[in-house]
Parts: C-alpha cells; structure tokens; sequence
C-alpha cells in the first residue's frame, strides 16, 4: 500500500493547460494528428517575444525523427475551436506545448524552456498509454512484469475480471521490465526492474494512484482500489498541486 496518495500526473508528466507560440509548419490541427511528435509555440501579438526560442525548439525537433515544429496564434479566430477545445486562453505566453500522437504531453512557458526540457516531455509508449488514461478520465491496472516469465499471480486475469466488472472504465496496461524505453518510466514509478517482482500498480479514475500489490491480490481489492476516490490526500514525494 502507498504510504501516500499521489496523483499519476505528477508521476508522468508536467502538463501546463495553456497556450504556445512560433513555427513552420501551416496546418495546426495536423500537430493533433496520430504518429505525429508536434512543438507548438503559441502567443500572440501582444506577447513578448522569448530570444533564441526559435533555435531552442528546431533543436528538440531536429533530434525526433519526424517531429514537426508549429506556430499557433491564439488571438485568430481561425483557431478558436482549437483553443477552446484545448483551453489554452487566458494563459501567459508565449508557451511551448509537446503534443505526441494527438495527446498534450507536457507544456512550459517559453522563458523557462530549454531543448533538454522539451525532449523530456516525451514519453515513452507505455507512459503516453498512461497519460492518454488519465485524459479519458479512466481507471487504470498497471501490469508491470518481465516478458516471458511466469508470474506467481495472475495479475492480468485478476484486471479483466474487474474491469468487467467496471463496465469498460479501466484499462489494462502492461509493461515489460526488461524493455529498456521504458526504464525511465519504472523509476518515476517507483518500481526496481533488477528485483524482478511482477507489480500491480492500481490509478483511480481522477488519475490517483491508490494502491500497488506485489502478492495475489482479488477482483474485489482491485475493484475496490479502482473505485476510491480519497477525501483528501497527499502527495508522493515530488508531487506538486
């Protein structure tokens, strides 16, 4: 059991809900598109310009195969309903966004932002799977076990049973120990590949992490860990609010 409660978002991302600014590519909704590594820079003309912002992106861009860099004018009234959609307004700017495969990975105002910073707000494939649960407002059963071994408990039959028993508002989602993308995600996790124990990490829907079991665990705990929503918690370490 977590002597915490923290907030999966504070494990995986740092996601700022507000607008960017520069770029190069012209069709903005084609940054939202699936297989697609996009920077926005959003601003506006009242906005005061960041020196050097430009260089700092085409580098992150440069170092993505296929990453896209995009400029976004959230004052023109072509691009409402992408700000509405993606509630960027009102925010200060400009402020880069990282948008990986249609989801908003991570966002920082431009005076903070350096290429380091920006490559960091790529996820690997396991936790864009994650961040995009949380985005649908979904509970999740984190499998985390090594590929090709036998596992002493059934963490997988034990997750379909209760998401069935959910109806549909979980998600199942496994990680191999043994991949090396994914190490730097095990360690936000807190979860040691070299100990090689099978771990099951349960997120309550408002995107908690509730609980993480390493024994045999049942349908009922993990319904139940799925389902709790805590008056009130704090964070694991490193959480901000």
């Amino acid at each position: 059991m977590f002597n915490h409660i923290a907030k999966i978002s504070a494990i995986i991302m740092t996601v700022i809900a507000f607008p960017l600014a520069g770029a190069a590519v012209e069709n903005i909704n084609d940054a939202f598109s699936p297989d697609t590594t996009a920077f926005i820079l959003a601003s506006h003309s009242m906005a005061k310009p960041v020196e050097g912002i430009d260089g700092i992106i085409r580098a992150a861009v440069d170092k993505v195969p296929s990453a896209k860099f995009f400029n976004l004018d959230v004052r023109d009234p072509v691009n409402a309903e992408l700000v509405r959609e993606h509630r960027l307004a009102g925010a200060p700017m400009p402020l880069i966004l990282v948008v990986v495969s249609g989801t908003i990975t991570g966002g920082m105002p431009a005076d903070r932002a350096s290429t380091e910073l920006l490559l960091k707000m790529i996820p690997s494939p396991k936790q864009l799977e994650v961040i995009q649960a949380v985005r649908q407002e979904k509970a999740m059963f984190i499998i985390i076990e090594k590929s090709g071994s036998v596992p002493a408990h059934d963490f997988r039959k034990a997750s379909e049973a209760a998401g069935e028993k959910m109806q549909g508002n979980a998600l199942i989602i496994e990680i191999d120990m043994n991949d090396p993308v994914e190490k730097d995600f095990l360690t936000k996790l807190q979860v040691d590949p070299s100990a090689g124990d099978p771990t099951m990490i349960v997120v309550n829907n408002r995107g908690q992490v509730i609980n993480r079991f390493t024994t045999r665990v049942t349908v009922d705990d993990l319904v139940q860990a799925a389902t709790t929503v805590p008056r009130a918690h704090s964070c694991a370490p490193g959480c901000a609010h």
